[in-house]
């Protein structure tokens, strides 16, 4: 069985934690990666947040996520933060050793 968000009992509490802590340590391509995921699922279908107001989620805990997603993706040192993780990868890699025949 697949769990989601919703399944989550703590769910919006989780999210926003996570988020406030993206705001200084969202760093890697994946992480921006999960963070555009949740800026999806806040702005998901209306009548799916009806049922989620209610189980810890509010309006206004739904807008201070929004909020704080678009903080993380908007971030101009985005282009950095990505150049330097490559070269880190870069530095790191060696090719594959080749077999002799």
């Amino acid at each position: 069985m697949t769990m989601t968000t919703d399944d989550y009992e703590d769910a919006s509490s989780a999210v926003g934690d996570f988020l406030r802590h993206s705001q200084t340590m969202c760093v890697t391509a994946a992480q921006l990666s999960v963070v555009t995921d949740i800026y999806d699922f806040l702005n998901g279908d209306e009548q799916r947040w009806e049922q989620r107001y209610g189980r810890g989620w509010s309006g206004d805990l739904r807008k201070a996520c929004k909020r704080l997603c678009e903080n993380v993706i908007r971030d101009e040192g985005w282009p950095s933060k990505i150049e330097r993780k490559w070269r880190a990868l870069c530095r790191n890699w060696s090719p594959p050793s080749r077999m002799n025949k």
